[in-house]
């Protein structure tokens, strides 16, 4: 629809309007079947408004008594108001406030149009941010704008921004937005008052919303939060992750947390802890949020306050904005003085144990939670405990009940370390024939641990490197399908799988570009390329435009991963997985690794371990010299180097002990300046660095190149 054709009503004042009014402009779009209606005369009456008053839907007591023998009419249903008038979002600001008035859900809104065909359209936050944008004068932004549709403040039920956060990014203004339904009212005094409704989880409220950082300030974000390092741009995934802690704290803290003074430390151990949550079975089982939210962060900080003996806010009440500063300053605090051993059972208290669903409760101790109405029935018959399965309690409540009946738990004590001296999943750990049995990376000695070629190289180097070190990280002590699930689940359900479907916008277009690349590739004679060209012009045609399935089927059974058929067996499903769906079944299955989903598996890996990992690889430009590539600056679970091939196979890099200076081979070459590089991390096949063991199935043809996202970090060269 274009922008044109959209309606932008301006009613005007009848006169001057005083100064410090709160509705300063109104802007309304709504159909012309609006035109002329109550509803249009209460959104006119708007301007020049100062303040709004609360209003709820009750039941109005029957004018008589029933007959008997007659069944009783239902209650009529009537609005009144409550409280006393509330200041409007602008009042006595001296400037006011741009209202703009059209229905709305927490997703969209409604707009009237000028096309008689269509007279109205339901349009995104993002494309009501453009129409306001569009729709602005040079002085607009000195004054907030407040949508007056209903619950356009409201957080939507399943995932996603309010439309108000999409309509502040747009136009970089403060942005006011109802939580509950909102419209106008005739009192009995005959004036038309803006009025909020209460819904059913209380009260309607007014939320600011400012823009959130994007570009350098998000990248400068991301380094306060301890998930970025260094001076160039974060990636994808730290900058997804990095908004999603913004959302969370300016939840508990307000609309500008992550800007005040002091509230830097907050932001880092909100991001630790999220981190942290991951890597013990018993706290990822527990907070297994796909990612960090403020329900989430309620809930951990609740449980810290019950095992430091403090109360939140209430029965039923979230933590104070004190109570969750003290918690986020104690996470600030571990990540500060954070091992490799670290885990989130050094802040927070062991989980509850669970309750059989035959375990007697009474009335007293579920005062407060909500049960089943089979059970009140019950309980104003008789005070004899129920079994806990008749009280049908969410999984909230029961954990609160747990809580009340194990009082505070003690904080444990830290685990104890796991053993450095863990034999190596790899194969041989000798040097590479011709080597001089060391690789030096960023001033450090390691020898490498060759990975067999098996589709699982990356998984089993980062474990073989991990449990190198002197004291290993918790996670070292899972197996390669355990980090493979803890990759998968991670990416199932947080930002780091929100990334791969923004990176893989076609999963069909993907593999069969994929196919068609390596199929031209090392081909040099025209006419041999004219004819593949078209061939695989058809198979595009076939799949990718008419989802033909056998033909995918067929394309897939001839490819290098015929395993994406078990996955996916038709176009439609692929796509219906998505780039997060098709990364998460290469997290899981090494016979994915050849597959182009599998591109992404390194940073993944990385950022679900908190890991700053580097690459070491050869330097193809100068013999003799390795380039290092940060795949996650910053990250706070260490540092861990992996060797590299540049193509598609990883080793593990042990670190080892410098040998005497006279036994120092002089570098060939010479020293080698420090380098910007860009890593081509890819996931197609697992071939080796010299002298590692070879794939044992089929290799991508030489000098093939693939037209996919690839990540960019900086990396430097030191001496080889």
């Amino acid at each position: 629809m274009p922008l044109a054709l959209v309606r932008r009503l301006s009613p005007d004042a009848t006169g001057q309007l005083p100064p410090g009014r709160a509705v300063r402009t109104v802007t309304l779009s709504q159909s012309p079947a609006e035109d002329g209606t109550a509803r249009d005369a209460g959104r006119r009456a708007l301007l020049g408004q100062d303040t709004f008053r609360g209003v709820r839907t009750v039941s109005a007591p029957p004018l008589t008594d029933s007959v008997a023998g007659t069944e009783a009419a239902p209650p009529a249903r009537r609005t009144v108001f409550t409280g006393p008038p509330v200041a409007l979002p602008g009042a006595g600001t001296g400037l006011g406030a741009d209202y703009f008035v059209s229905h709305g859900t927490p997703r969209s809104v409604t707009l009237g149009t000028d096309d008689a065909a269509r007279p109205s359209v339901k349009v995104s936050g993002v494309q009501l941010g453009e129409a306001l944008k569009s729709w602005g004068v040079d002085d607009d932004e000195d004054r907030p704008l407040v949508l007056f549709s209903c619950e356009t403040g409201q957080q939507p039920a399943i995932a996603g921004l309010p439309v108000a956060q999409h309509v502040a990014n747009r136009t970089g203004r403060p942005v006011y937005a109802p939580t509950s339904e909102v419209g106008t009212a005739r009192g009995q005094d005959g004036e038309v008052r803006a009025v909020l409704t209460e819904g059913p989880d209380g009260p309607g409220r007014w939320r600011l919303f400012t823009p959130e950082p994007g570009g350098a300030d998000l990248d400068r974000v991301a380094r306060d939060a301890g998930l970025h390092a260094g001076p160039g741009p974060a990636d994808e995934f730290a900058r997804a992750r990095t908004l999603q802690q913004i959302r969370t704290l300016r939840d508990a803290l307000g609309p500008d947390a992550e800007q005040r003074p002091g509230n830097r430390e907050l932001l880092a151990g909100l991001a630790y802890v999220d981190g942290l949550r991951w890597l013990g079975a018993d706290s990822a089982a527990r907070y297994a949020d796909g990612r960090m939210t403020p329900d989430l962060l309620r809930r951990m900080a609740t449980d810290w306050l019950t095992a430091t003996g403090a109360t939140s806010g209430g029965q039923g009440a979230g933590p104070t904005a004190e109570q969750y500063t003290a918690f986020l300053r104690a996470a600030a605090g571990l990540r500060a003085g954070a091992g490799p051993g670290t885990t989130l059972g050094d802040l927070l208290p062991p989980p509850p144990p669970g309750l059989l669903p035959t375990t007697p409760v009474s009335r007293e101790e579920v005062r407060g939670l909500s049960y089943a109405q089979s059970a009140q029935v019950s309980w104003s018959l008789s005070d004899a405990p129920l079994p806990l399965a008749d009280l049908a309690l969410s999984p909230e409540d029961t954990a609160e009940l747990v809580r009340r009946r194990t009082g505070p738990p003690a904080v444990p004590g830290r685990p104890e370390p796991l053993a450095g001296d863990l034999a190596p999943t790899g194969g041989d750990p000798g040097p590479a024939p011709g080597s001089t049995g060391l690789i030096r990376a960023d001033g450090l000695a390691f020898r490498r641990v060759n990975a067999p070629g098996d589709g699982n190289c990356l998984f089993r180097a980062v474990l073989d490197s991990a449990r190198g070190r002197e004291l290993p990280p918790a996670w070292a002590a899972r197996n390669m399908a355990g980090l493979r699930s803890l990759v998968r689940d991670r990416v199932s359900g947080s930002e780091l799988g929100a990334v791969a479907d923004l990176a893989v916008p076609d999963p069909v277009f993907t593999v069969v570009d994929d196919l068609r690349i390596r199929a031209l590739a090392g081909v040099h004679d025209a006419d041999g390329r004219r004819r593949l060209t078209e061939e695989w012009n058809r198979v595009a045609q076939a799949v990718v435009t008419d989802g033909d399935p056998g033909r995918w089927q067929r394309i897939l059974a001839d490819s290098d991963y015929p395993q994406l058929a078990e996955v996916a067996p038709t176009p439609d499903a692929a796509r219906r997985l998505g780039g997060r769906g098709l990364l998460a079944a290469a997290a899981e299955r090494p016979g994915l690794w050849p597959s182009p989903f599998a591109d992404l598996l390194p940073e993944a890996l990385a950022h679900t371990l908190g890991l700053d990992l580097r690459l070491v690889r050869p330097d193809p430009q100068v013999a003799g010299a390795l380039l290092v590539t940060e795949l996650h600056p910053g990250g706070v679970g260490g540092t861990l180097h992996l060797a590299y091939n540049g193509s598609d196979h990883y080793d593990a890099l042990v670190p080892a002990p410098e040998p005497a200076p006279e036994e120092t081979p002089e570098p060939t070459g010479g020293p080698v300046p420090r380098t910007r590089t860009v890593p081509t991390p890819s996931g197609s096949g697992c071939a080796a660095w010299p002298g590692s063991p070879m794939p044992t199935g089929r290799r991508p043809p030489t000098g093939a190149t693939r037209s996919r996202w690839r990540p960019s970090s900086n990396g430097t060269a030191p001496p080889a």
